[in-house]
């Protein structure tokens, strides 16, 4: 089997982007972290097609996966520029039996390489367009997730719709959360308390158009958490708890069936939000069940796809009712990290064999 990898801050996304490594060397340590770790685990029992800027230090992926017995290879193909990352993505994917990409949701990198990609998105085992479009407008997302009848979501509004709310309705949303509909992580993510807050930060010196970008909701005090899924091919879901796969999975045919993976607790460098650092497995049986069954109960509400994705939560202090999805990543996030080194089944193996694909 051949797998092409495609990770946008490794394999050439900068040139597209007119940036140079050096500007942004902290999300390239998470990229290379990340794609190093589902490369390692794809290169278990599958050939690797591993596209790689060339102006970065080859990952040492190889020699560690040399260990493994049934290690099958990694092959870099280094890019220079912008036309030959594009090239080499359309002759890989005409090559490759399964496609992994992971790029950021925001400025459209990720739904236009998806798009791109046209005839082979059926190779896929990344999400869909129909899904990277949706999840990477987090009003989009909130809207469409209200209207399908999902009502376990912060209350908020476009900000450009909350300024035309009586003065005593809009005191109602305070403290609030405002983040642009196009944005990944904390960027532009900010809590004001109040409406001077909100006036100061990004009312003054705005225009009409900056503003409608932006999207308020009533902050919501508990834990952060991410649930991570690895979407199926069949109906239904499987929830992993722990570790292990459940054995209802290996036994009852429902291997194709979505598998959601233990939920960990989020840790910024600022609370209550901020740039991501880690993923922590700290949450006690209840909440890791309140977190899985929120995310369970999302599944239908969204379109169909392939492949591992995030979904970011918060458990609230007030109880189960009050538990919120507030966003969904459409791409591998920072806690395939933990939970690769935690659980004792391959991940990305799981994400070939539940979208329907052959993993040999």
């Amino acid at each position: 089997m051949k797998v092409l990898v495609f990770e946008w801050l490794t394999g050439g996304g900068l040139f597209i982007d007119n940036h140079t490594p050096e500007s942004s060397m902290e999300l390239l340590k998470m990229g290379m972290s990340m794609v190093s770790a589902v490369t390692n685990d794809l290169a278990s029992f599958a050939d690797v097609q591993l596209v790689w800027d060339e102006r970065l230090k080859q990952p040492n992926i190889v020699s560690t996966t040399l260990e493994k017995k049934r290690h099958r290879g990694v092959k870099l193909v280094t890019v220079d520029g912008s036309d030959a990352v594009q090239a080499s993505l359309s002759t890989l994917a005409d090559e490759a039996d399964a496609i992994l990409l992971i790029a950021p949701e925001s400025g459209k990198r990720l739904a236009d390489l998806i798009a791109n990609l046209d005839k082979q998105q059926g190779k896929l085992i990344s999400p869909s367009l129909e899904f990277a479009v949706l999840t990477s407008d987090k009003n989009l997302l909130a809207e469409s997730m209200r209207a399908s009848g999902f009502l376990n979501i912060t209350e908020g509004l476009a900000l450009n719709a909350f300024l035309q709310l009586p003065e005593s309705e809009a005191a109602g949303y305070f403290p609030a959360v405002v983040k642009p509909f196009d944005g990944a992580g904390s960027e532009q993510v900010a809590l004001v308390e109040n409406h001077k807050k909100l006036n100061r930060k990004f009312l003054n010196g705005s225009s009409a158009s900056e503003l409608a970008a932006f999207r308020i909701e009533k902050f919501v005090q508990g834990t952060p958490v991410s649930v991570s899924v690895i979407k199926g091919s069949a109906v239904g879901s499987t929830i992993c708890a722990n570790s292990m796969l459940p054995l209802k999975g290996d036994q009852s045919g429902d291997h194709r069936a979505s598998l959601i993976l233990k939920p960990y607790r989020q840790h910024f460098d600022r609370e209550p939000f901020g740039n991501y650092l880690e993923s922590i497995d700290d949450l006690s049986d209840q909440q890791i069940f309140r977190a899985q069954k929120l995310a369970e109960s999302l599944l239908p509400h969204l379109p169909d796809t392939a492949g591992y994705f995030g979904i970011d939560l918060v458990l609230s202090d007030e109880g189960p009712d009050r538990d919120v999805v507030i966003e969904v990543n459409p791409r591998l996030t920072m806690s395939y990290l933990a939970l690769q080194k935690n659980c004792d089944f391959n991940l990305a193996q799981q994400m070939v064999i539940r979208s329907g694909l052959p993993s040999q």
